[in-house]
């Protein structure tokens, strides 16, 4: 088993109203960033997008598909699943989302396991524990 842990930070974030004004289902959220280290050095970027699958005016469900490459790219995972979030699409601070790791290239060509996203201000901590096929 691999374990990964760094910190994710978004670059840019842009939400798709595609129905009447304020969240609804289908609204579409994506984004980008950076992939921090514990000494604070960039070691990647990420790429995301989430669609509004649950509306119940408190919360917000959203299917979310995830990026995460590492160095020049060729070492990458990817996360799938849907999780609970704030009205707006903000991550509640402090409180895990939890996400399987579907699949990856490189140094995880094949990988399955699980990832925990947590949001801690204007940063994600991020963990993850894989298996890859060469294990």
């Amino acid at each position: 088993m691999t374990e990964v842990s760094f910190q994710a930070s978004f670059v840019d974030r842009e939400v798709m109203d595609m129905g009447d004004e304020g969240s609804g289902i289908g609204d579409y959220v994506s984004g980008h960033g950076d992939l921090i280290d514990a000494s604070g050095a960039m070691i990647g970027r990420f790429d995301v997008n989430t669609v509004i699958t649950r509306f119940d005016g408190v919360t917000e469900g959203r299917q979310v598909s995830a990026e995460y490459s590492f160095g020049d790219g060729r070492d990458s995972f990817l996360i799938s699943g849907n999780e609970s979030f704030q009205v707006g699409g903000v991550a509640a601070e402090d409180r895990p989302l939890t996400y399987a790791v579907v699949g990856g290239t490189g140094a995880y060509m094949g990988a399955t396991g699980e990832c925990v996203v947590s949001r801690q201000g204007e940063t994600f901590d991020v963990t993850c524990k894989m298996f890859t096929p060469a294990e």
